[in-house]
């Protein structure tokens, strides 16, 4: 009997059900792995599907014999994207790229290299991936973790959703069951509780050793566990998740410890308690990689916690049971034994039923988010591992089904109902194996096509060189690198000619030997673009070099997937599954509602008139949204063609000063307006001019008026 108990105690602190969570990975990289360039890039620059910790991720560059030549980080803007500024004299050879991302969603520290080649043929024999190998004590702390707290929950669905209704009796006044049941859900509750908190400690100094590359010793010594309590989403977690813990094993102690003095409390605190750890499995979800989905995250997130929910009330409450049976009907005889089982087999089965309903739909649903082809069931080690613990579940249902009543009322004979609940308890330990291999293997990645090259460009302004580079290139958040040798600020303006817009004076971050970067959002759409940049070494001149683009809209940088309709199937099953389960409280709830006709017109009219008023209403806002950036700024009657380069500036400057006689304040209020005005007015002044400005006279072409626009534009710059 204590060899059973040890048995189905280490199930409960291993339980199986546990989640998948693996690591992200790179969607695009400037330069490719394996890349051959004729020139050093200004800078190297990685996108990530999630969401990066910047102050345990690192970036190394360093030449094939192992010196270090540069190193970078996450940039600050956007925690997707690793960068690592380019030193200018960069010599021919072949070069090695370390890195080392932090994922925040789960915490995984996955180390790569990748190489590239400057100036000579690429060799076979150099590179390679780090790739992530699962580390012993972080198996140990996960599984202790999911299972003791997806013991805990099903200890307390067990108790509310399946013993009350069977056993429960109002004699019993201290929670509504025997005093010796009780006391073993309390004991179970307490155990479960206090190998999760065990466990949580595990989890942040493993975490801390991983982030630090170091061992438990230096991660107590030094406090490094601190710093990523604070300085990391993982720590953010671990935090909610210990103060969950703490108020769980409050609200335990004080069920336990009222039983006496206030009994009439005890079931409302096993009520509470419920819903927090319910909370508490949800801190699974923050920290799995449904945190770092492509396709509808927040829906990912949802999902995963209802998956978690209905695996710990399945198997959770299964394993809850199995401790609590033996001891509840040992003082009963055989008619009561066999009764009392069937009342509590006929609710619990009811209950698993559902929550197997919800989890297979939830699991379709997450399988769909990452599977891309059939292939990956078979040639990933995810998909492998995940057909596994399939193969594993659907014998453990196979042995449940053993315990229930088949068509006509038969009995399958095989097994008993003990013999059938240590069946399931044993194939459902036996999922550990492909759990762990789960959460250590990378999702398949998906295939999102091959990006449009990045724009970049070269361009002498006199002595200067000028090269630009545009990263990815695409409407959104883009990076801008501006290598100029010589020069100490520099500055950025973007144009849209076709809607006659221009943003304001972007400073750039000077990192060193002349490379500048910005990153921005300003463009928003595809098509026409074009680059100012005005630059200058020291307190000497301005200079200008300007670019045009063809922003591709296929250049953007995807961080979701399209919703096939696959998905939409999946969320359909999904939400039926659900609406199965609550049934029976849908039932009851229902039953309260007046089903006379006139109050059922009134119900359909109430809800299709707000459904009617709330379409109109969103409708009329998007019109109006239309109409209103259609009157602040519409399109140009006429636009300008002329590119507003050093060439364009000299140009126009000749013109202005021997066509144009513009001076004093009337100048002055119109340089002041120039951020305001645009380019048809300032070609419609020169013809006709401004207050007391005449307009610029002589035989002027309409090409050289827009070099006049140009110029004049210019001014603000000099003022």
């Amino acid at each position: 009997m204590r060899l059973r108990h040890v048995l189905l105690c280490a199930l409960a602190l291993l339980l199986p059900a546990l989640p998948a969570h693996a690591h992200g990975f790179i969607v695009r990289a400037t330069p490719q792995d394996r890349a051959e360039l004729e020139h050093a890039p200004a800078r190297l620059r990685y996108w990530f599907s999630e969401s990066l910790e910047p102050a345990f991720s690192t970036l190394t560059l360093r030449r094939q014999d192992g010196s270090i030549v540069a190193e970078g980080g996450v940039d600050p803007d956007n925690p997707l994207q690793m960068n690592l500024a380019v030193p200018a004299d960069l010599q021919d050879g072949v070069y090695l790229v370390d890195l080392r991302p932090a994922f925040a969603s789960d915490g995984h520290v996955v180390p790569e290299t990748r190489v590239f080649f400057l100036g000579q043929a690429a060799d076979a024999a150099v590179g390679g991936d780090g790739g992530y190998a699962i580390e012993p004590l972080e198996a140990l702390w996960r599984a202790l973790l999911y299972g003791s707290c997806l013991l805990l929950f099903g200890t307390h669905v067990l108790y509310g959703a399946v013993l009350l209704p069977a056993w429960g009796s109002r004699a019993q006044r201290a929670g509504g069951l025997p005093a010796r049941v009780m006391s073993r859900l309390g004991q179970i509750a307490l155990a479960a509780l206090a190998v999760a908190l065990v466990a949580n400690l595990l989890a942040m100094l493993q975490q801390s050793m991983v982030f630090f590359a170091t061992d438990a010793g230096a991660v107590l010594v030094d406090g490094l566990w601190q710093v990523v309590r604070i300085g990391s989403r993982f720590g953010d977690v671990w935090t909610a998740r210990l103060l969950l813990l703490l108020l769980c094993a409050t609200l335990v102690v004080l069920a336990i410890r009222w039983r006496r003095h206030h009994p009439e409390q005890v079931r409302p605190l096993w009520a509470a308690n419920l819903w927090v750890v319910a909370l508490l499995l949800g801190t699974f979800s923050i920290n799995s990689h449904a945190a770092g989905s492509l396709r509808h995250p927040w829906l990912a997130l949802l999902v995963d916690w209802l998956h978690t929910l209905a695996a710990a009330a399945w198997s959770g409450a299964l394993v809850a049971l199995a401790l609590l049976l033996p001891l509840a009907l040992r003082p009963l005889n055989a008619a009561q034994r066999s009764a009392a089982t069937q009342a509590v087999l006929r609710r619990f089965t009811w209950m698993a039923l559902r929550a197997l309903a919800v989890l297979t739909a939830s699991g379709l649903f997450s399988a769909l988010n990452w599977l891309q082809r059939p292939s990956d069931l078979t040639d990933t080690d995810w998909g492998l591992a995940l057909l596994a613990k399939m193969a594993l579940v659907s014998l453990s249902l196979l042995a449940a089904a053993g315990q229930t009543k088949w068509f006509g009322g038969a009995r399958w004979p095989v097994l008993s109902v003990h013999t059938g609940l240590r069946l399931e308890a044993t194939l459902l330990t036996m999922t550990l194996a492909p759990l762990a291999l789960l959460a250590a293997a990378a999702v398949p990645p998906p295939d999102l096509g091959a990006a449009p090259p990045e724009p970049s460009a070269t361009q002498w302004v006199a002595e200067n060189r000028v090269d630009i580079s545009l990263a990815p290139g695409g409407p959104g958040i883009n990076s801008l690198d501006l290598r100029i040798p010589g020069a100490t600020q520099a500055q950025v303006q973007m144009v849209a000619p076709y809607r006659d817009w221009r943003s304001a004076w972007l400073e750039t971050v000077a990192l060193d030997d002349g490379l500048f970067t910005l990153s921005t959002d300003v463009i928003d759409d595809g098509g026409h673009w074009q680059t100012l940049v005005d630059f200058r070494a020291g307190s000497g001149p301005w200079r200008r070099a300007a670019f045009a683009w063809e922003i591709e809209r296929e250049a953007t940088f995807e961080t979701s997937l399209p919703t096939g309709v696959q998905h939409w199937l999946a969320i359909l099953v999904l939400a039926l599954a659900i609406f199965w389960s609550m049934l029976s409280p849908l039932r009851r709830a229902l039953r309260w509602l007046n089903w006379q006709p006139a109050s059922l017109a009134a119900a359909i009219g109430a809800t299709l008139a707000f459904g009617l008023i709330v379409g109109l209403g969103v409708a009329l806002v998007a019109r109006n949204d239309a109409a209103w950036r259609e009157t602040l700024w519409p399109l140009p009657t006429i636009v300008n063609p002329e590119l507003a380069d050093a060439a364009s500036l000299s140009r126009g400057r000749s013109l202005y000063d021997e066509h144009c006689a513009w001076e004093g304040a009337a100048l002055e209020e119109v340089v002041t307006r120039l951020p305001r005005l645009r380019d048809e007015q300032l070609f419609t002044m020169t013809q006709e001019g401004w207050r007391a400005l005449p307009p610029c006279a002589g035989n002027i072409s309409e090409g050289g008026r827009w070099h006049l626009v140009n110029y004049i534009r210019s001014l603000q710059r000099d003022r």
